[in-house]
């Protein structure tokens, strides 16, 4: 099973595929979708969109795991979150492919056993479970393999197995 990760933005997109093959974890790639910050909000959710669909189309994942909104301080981050994440809905009912979503706590908790764990404790344990040669550099991408590792180590997941 392919499960496509997804850390959504509206200036960066952090994207991460795994596969679950008889217990094995095993990443395929990763990396990150940029927009040019600079440039209308329009045209950057139009250049995610783009970027992502072509992704998918390559990949084509069995699964999208995405981290939920979280409400927090600072509302404007969470209404970007929104809007990044709002083009990974569309774009998974676009391609039929099913959604799931958890939280930031749950990703971390899934993936370093607190869910208050630091960005570079993130990348260093996506290194480590997934024996990658290096660190990933970019945050972004390491909460995307965070994401699809939460997902292929879920109750929701085990629950897709049964019924298959």
């Amino acid at each position: 099973m392919k499960v496509l990760g997804i850390d959504p933005g509206t200036h960066n997109v952090g994207y991460g595929v795994l596969e679950k093959n008889n217990g094995a974890i095993r990443s395929l790639e990763y990396g990150v979708v940029r927009s040019i910050a600079k440039m209308d909000l329009s045209f950057r959710l139009g250049e995610i969109y783009r970027k992502l669909d072509t992704i998918i189309g390559q990949i084509k994942p069995d699964i999208i795991s995405i981290e939920k909104v979280f409400f927090g301080v600072n509302v404007k981050s969470a209404i970007s979150l929104g809007e990044g994440r709002g083009i990974v809905l569309l774009l998974a009912d676009l391609h039929d492919i099913e959604i799931h979503e958890f939280s930031p706590t749950q990703i971390k908790k899934a993936v370093k056993g607190n869910g208050r764990a630091q960005k570079y404790q993130i990348q260093k344990m996506m290194q480590s479970l997934l024996k990658l040669k290096d660190m990933p550099r970019s945050e972004d991408a390491a909460d995307a393999l965070a994401s699809a590792y939460c997902f292929l180590n879920s109750s929701k997941f085990q629950q897709l197995i049964k019924q298959t």
